[in-house]
């Protein structure tokens, strides 16, 4: 028996292709849609020798433009010299993949300069995605920020 609403329903919606909507300015997928001028606002503390990065917009980082600006600012803290990073996540509740593959690049780049990196904050989901690509065997995760700043400070940071 063939269901008649849905064929109704098929006829009266309209069909827009992806790159449609992308040259009419309509995306029907908001989670990749691109914004002009993300920014993404980053705040940095110093606690000893640690330097805690908190994200204060965390919903822009499903933007391409605002990962790579997110991974441009800490690439400038590495530069100058603050080696010993903490990523407080607890404001993420969505993040790309892009962002998981900044937190590799970022490992590693402080690690060849000697120094440590550490997350907290992380949701189940984010938590899924930094074990699904085994980053939690390299990269300390921690579930909130005194926990994480105790160890580190065990640890001679």
């Amino acid at each position: 028996m063939i269901d008649k609403r849905n064929d109704q329903s098929r006829e009266r919606a309209p069909f827009i292709t992806a790159s449609a909507s992308r040259t009419d300015g309509d995306d029907p997928f908001p989670a990749t849609r691109r914004l002009s001028g993300v920014h993404l606002d980053v705040h940095v503390r110093a606690v000893g020798t640690l330097m805690i990065v908190e994200f204060m917009n965390p919903h822009v980082l499903f933007e391409d433009e605002a990962v790579q600006e997110l991974g441009r600012h800490l690439e400038r803290l590495i530069g100058n010299g603050n080696v010993r990073l903490m990523l407080d996540l607890s404001t993420v509740r969505y993040a790309s993949s892009a962002l998981v593959a900044l937190v590799a690049s970022l490992y590693r780049k402080v690690n060849e300069a000697g120094g440590t990196l550490r997350l907290f904050g992380l949701n189940p989901l984010l938590r899924d995605a930094i074990r699904i690509c085994r980053l939690d065997r390299v990269v300390e995760v921690y579930i909130d920020e005194s926990k994480a700043i105790d160890d580190a400070r065990l640890a001679g940071d």
